[in-house]
């Protein structure tokens, strides 16, 4: 054994520049693979960041038939109370409603889809810290009648801070949804496709417009991590 130490390590340095270039190409290989793996998993993460504080949240209560037909008329009543024995879990750490649904809106000749939220602008701001992001104007109040919208959305319809949107769409059980909505701000989403689409309203202006009071489409639950959430689940 120690005879074919000692052969094999003659072999190495036998031709030096042979061995240093595998050495350094192994090296800088396992480097690189290592930093691209870094990144890759940095880019994950700050990917499920996003949508899950900004949009979707690590859990949400729908009415059963939500996710086969994602209609307003698969939505639900809001009870506080149920919202509170959820609350109550030591792993939750928010809970809050929301109503999502889409609209076209439009200004002068100039239309495009949204995608609406129905938001209660106090728990919604605690965690999504939207109020931050506004660029321009300000954020919604409990109450509000009007719009706080995405930049890009501002941009392609060419409108600004408390100019008029216009929105039609279709409310609960088909019933006609139109409306004009003063913009109270702009936001810059943190998902650049959101911010070409999101429009926020207040839950009680939002419920309104679809003709559907008290009603809403989810329950937005939010823990600590992933490893609270499955805790939670068990």
């Amino acid at each position: 054994m120690k005879t074919n130490l000692k052969i094999a390590w003659r072999n190495l340095w036998r031709n030096r520049r042979r061995t240093l270039i595998t050495v350094a190409s192994i090296f800088f290989g396992v480097l690189f693979s290592a930093y691209m793996t870094s990144m890759q998993e940095g880019s994950y993460k700050k990917m499920v960041e996003i949508v899950v504080k900004f949009y979707s949240g690590y859990l949400q209560v729908h009415h059963q038939d939500y996710w086969a037909n994602k209609s307003l008329n698969n939505s639900f009543d809001y009870r506080p109370e149920l919202a509170d024995s959820i609350g109550r879990h030591r792993e939750v750490k928010m809970v809050f409603p929301r109503l999502e649904s889409f609209a076209l809106a439009s200004s002068e000749n100039l239309t495009k889809g949204a995608m609406i939220f129905g938001i209660d602008p106090v728990r919604e701001d605690q965690w999504t810290g939207i109020s931050n992001r506004i660029q321009t104007g300000r954020y919604l109040l409990p109450g509000d009648r009007g719009v706080v919208i995405g930049q890009g959305l501002a941009a392609y319809l060419n409108v600004g801070l408390n100019d008029t949107l216009v929105m039609i769409g279709q409310g609960f059980h088909g019933v006609a949804a139109a409306g004009k909505f003063p913009i109270r701000g702009l936001v810059t989403h943190a998902s650049p496709e959101l911010n070409k689409l999101v429009v926020y309203m207040d839950l009680s202006a939002c419920q309104e417009f679809f003709s559907m009071p008290g009603k809403i489409t989810s329950l937005v639950v939010n823990v600590e991590n992933n490893q609270a959430l499955r805790s939670l689940l068990r």
